[in-house]
């Protein structure tokens, strides 16, 4: 089976990589997204379709796509190079619409992957639909990459459904081994790994996702509607649970994506059932205020979580739960209850963040300023500190470098200084390394997320011109070695971004989530 991906397996690939446009037949290059999404959701089974990757914008998206390939080429070979392997890979320029139209596919009228059937996840089949826009040119491609890929021929065209299944094929002897194929029906070209008997799977007799009453209502969750969609259904939810408790999944879920030249973007949602809604409501209540990072952060984190409402939940897991007799065995044997001793008394948001002071120019600078830092709002922080300090005394131990005060304790260490103490707020403070100062929020805006604003419950923050600066910084180390050039290329493919930011969210039944990274 593995071999009979062929051509269906390289045109997901495509599609995954470069976006898409509109339908089938009768769209429009002038129509709205929502038309051209549902022209291509109109050919998707309802009843089948387990994960669904509508690509409804593929020309503008293959601008974005060239422009994000060009950049990283340029930090690491020549763009025309890596286009070149691409076109030799594929027979056709993918980036463009002019390669495209020579690969007789339509970019105007869009391109659907899905995924499913009525067997077990293992078993599901895929499906790649695009439209036509030259017969012969779309087979003298799927000819070609079929021979690459699998030593394949295209078969004898057989009648099917109003159509044509054209079957790809190896003939050894007088015994015939097919593995995959299209269909051509209608003005549409159906890629499959799976054979004729599989085309049942198209039959749209209960419906289509277009007309999903799931897919409508979290489609309506949506912002916009990018260039492309992913729908995963609750067959594919169910599915990935493979046999553990599906504690906190979701009905379904759904996102919009773009790619540009100056950006990619992603927003999300999900809608959770009664029970998974009231799980999810345990584990993430509403969100403490914490202080923001400090400057030069590069990575920072904020989670709204109940550490406590976790573990009780993820305990029905067998995997975590054999994790955490292990884990009550350790600090059972240094006197300390997991749950009355540590988990009771821990705060319900957590921030966290890295980053290096502004004069790292050099391996020993970038080492001096190095910072780490943590914070827990909420919970008793008190009553955590003396738990960890009954710890120390119970060890009988002299630890060289370690200060134990009222409130908290100093470990003073080559590498750098830890402090764990408590703040006003309640709030666990955790520090290590160089003191960071300033605001992130305020120098670099776009952090604003951090804060936990709104409806968010969750942030992330990667800031890739802060990282590239602590790469080229650290490829010093490297001195005059090879490995010191590498570590500079990928310092400068780190440069091409500027920052990302993720965050989710709870609006009523919904998960929500968006996330953006922007190119420098």
């Amino acid at each position: 089976m593995k071999k009979c991906l062929v051509l269906a397996v390289s045109f997901s690939a495509l599609a995954c990589d470069c976006g898409s446009a509109g339908s089938g037949q009768g769209t429009k290059r002038g129509s709205s997204a929502e038309a051209r999404l549902v022209n291509l959701l109109d050919q998707v089974p309802a009843a089948g379709a387990g994960m669904v990757i509508a690509l409804h914008d593929l020309e503008a998206a293959m601008l974005g796509v060239k422009a994000q390939m060009e950049r990283v080429a340029k930090a690491i070979d020549d763009p025309e190079k890596v286009k070149a392997a691409f076109k030799d890979r594929f027979g056709f320029d993918i980036f463009t619409t002019a390669g495209w139209k020579e690969a007789g596919v339509d970019t105007g009228a869009g391109l659907v992957v899905w995924f499913g059937g009525a067997e077990a996840q293992k078993d599901w089949k895929a499906f790649v639909l695009v439209s036509v826009a030259d017969r012969k040119a779309l087979l003298d491609v799927a000819g070609r990459l079929a021979k690459r890929e699998g030593a394949m021929d295209l078969g004898a065209p057989v009648a099917h459904d109003g159509g044509e299944w054209i079957p790809f094929q190896r003939t050894l002897g007088q015994k015939t081994i097919g593995a995959g194929g299209v269909f051509l029906k209608d003005g549409r070209a159906v890629f499959t790994a799976s054979g004729l008997k599989d085309l049942a799977l198209l039959n749209l007799a209960n419906g289509a996702v277009s007309k999903d009453a799931l897919y409508l209502e979290l489609a309506a969750r949506l912002p916009s509607k990018g260039q492309g969609m992913v729908f995963a259904t609750r067959k594919a939810v169910v599915a990935e649970a493979k046999g553990a408790p599906l504690l906190f999944s979701p009905s379904g879920w759904i996102a919009s994506f773009a790619i540009t030249a100056a950006k990619l973007s992603l927003d999300s949602a999900a809608k959770l059932d009664s029970k998974a809604l009231k799980t999810v409501g345990q584990m993430v209540p509403e969100p403490l205020a914490v202080p923001p990072p400090p400057d030069g952060t590069a990575i920072a984190v904020v989670q709204s979580l109940d550490a406590q409402s976790l573990v009780t939940n993820l305990v029905q897991v067998p995997q975590f739960a054999q994790v955490l007799m292990q884990l009550e065995k350790v600090l059972g044997s240094l006197k300390v209850d997991l749950h009355s001793d540590l988990l009771v008394h821990m705060g319900t948001t957590w921030s966290g963040w890295a980053g290096v002071g502004e004069g790292a120019t050099s391996l020993p600078a970038l080492l001096g300023s190095l910072f780490v830092g943590a914070d827990i709002a909420g919970g008793s922080p008190k009553a955590f500190i003396t738990t960890i300090k009954k710890v120390v005394e119970d060890s009988g131990q002299k630890i060289a470098g370690l200060q134990v005060s009222a409130t908290g304790l100093t470990y003073q260490h080559q590498m750098g200084r830890l402090t764990i103490g408590v703040e006003d707020g309640p709030r666990l403070s955790v520090r290590f390394g160089a003191e960071g100062k300033g605001d992130l929020t305020k120098s670099r805006p776009q952090a604003k997320d951090l804060l936990l604003s709104g409806k968010d419950r969750s942030a992330l923050w990667f800031d890739f011109q802060a990282l590239a600066k602590a790469a080229r910084a650290g490829a010093g180390m490297a001195g005059a070695t090879p490995l010191a050039g590498i570590i500079t290329k990928a310092a400068d493919i780190l440069a091409q971004a500027d920052y990302l930011t993720v965050t989710s969210g709870m609006d009523g039944a919904y998960q929500t989530g968006h996330g953006e990274l922007l190119m420098k």
